[in-house]
């Protein structure tokens, strides 16, 4: 009897069925001849084999088998995500040193030093001065850390400095000349930017220099590294670089590794043009930028004082002598 009631229920509504069936395979369902077509029935015979414990119905369970069993298929599925990721992720930006970045810019013109000497072939920094006394280290006055240069060659200190002073106004002046010299720096630091690591490391150079005061060499430096620190205060405004560098100075900028390993070394400074305005004189007294070499710097070529003397002549600017 139950038998008799199961075979007189009635039939399930048509999208009901439809419904059933599609859920079963969604092949069938929406194509039932397909079950008759050789193609199918044979892909449905390779499905059992290949895949005997996955319903062949569903993609991706095949897929994911499929790579369970043959490393070839996994390779090509883990390729294919790792692709898509890197689609997704934005490039990575690579931080570019400024130290580098100035250095390079620099490296591609000439830098200008003046000298009262001719025929020089190869600047090189000057030696200290031999040792006295314990207060007198043998810096004095000299650059015995670096080669000053500028980066114009119409700057009028080039000409104050390529003229050997005489005691006697009567006797001719020993004339000097001009080099030009292409650099080639590796990391230049920047005085009128300097990031904050770079500074908490000046300032405490600083206070070493300043708790030490003895030899006369440590009050030097710290009034030099105290001048670098606040070069765009207003109340240095106008000051500009150091006008010395000894070698104690240069070596808190070669060797900052030694003590900042997290730091990079530097062979050259660079300082804006000073605007302070007591330097003018009458006419135009405008100065370039200065670049304090850190090592020696080889010779391009050699302009003599008396063509330096036509050059700002025939440009009509002021240089130290014109009057």
């Amino acid at each position: 009897m139950e038998q008799r009631q199961q075979e007189l229920k009635p039939a399930l509504p048509e999208w009901q069925q439809f419904l059933f069936n599609f859920k079963n395979n969604p092949l069938t369902a929406v194509n039932p001849e397909i079950v008759n077509d050789p193609s199918y029935q044979k892909i449905q015979e390779i499905a059992k084999t290949v895949f005997p414990a996955v319903d062949p119905r569903e993609p991706l369970n095949q897929i994911q088998t499929a790579a369970s069993k043959d490393p070839r298929i996994g390779g090509i599925i883990a390729a294919a995500k790792l692709l898509k990721n890197k689609k997704r992720k934005a490039p990575a930006v690579i931080k570019k040193d400024p130290g580098e970045q100035l250095a390079k810019k620099l490296n591609k013109n000439e830098l200008y030093h003046a000298s009262p000497t001719s025929g020089i072939e190869t600047l090189k920094i000057p030696k200290p001065l031999p040792r006295r006394s314990d207060w007198d280290m043998g810096y004095g006055r000299q650059s015995s850390g670096g080669i000053y240069t500028t980066t114009g060659i119409m700057d009028p200190r080039l000409m104050l400095h390529s003229k050997r002073k005489v005691s006697n106004p009567n006797t001719d002046t020993t004339l000097g000349s001009v080099y030009a010299t292409k650099p080639k720096f590796e990391r230049t630091f920047d005085a009128q930017k300097i990031d904050p690591a770079m500074r908490e490391y000046l300032e405490t150079m600083l206070r070493r220099k300043e708790g030490n005061p003895s030899p006369i060499g440590n009050r030097q430096t710290a009034a030099a590294i105290d001048q670098i620190l606040n070069i765009n205060s207003k109340s240095n405004r106008g000051l500009g670089y150091p006008t010395y560098a000894s070698d104690d100075l240069a070596n808190i900028f070669k060797e900052i590794d030694f003590l900042s390993p997290n730091l990079k070394n530097y062979d050259s400074l660079f300082f804006g043009p000073r605007t302070r305005t007591s330097r003018k004189s009458s006419g135009d007294y405008a100065e370039s930028d200065t670049v304090l070499s850190l090592k020696d710097l080889n010779v391009s070529r050699e302009i003599p004082y008396e063509e330096m003397v036509e050059l700002f002549e025939k440009a009509g600017r002021y240089y130290p002598g014109k009057y």
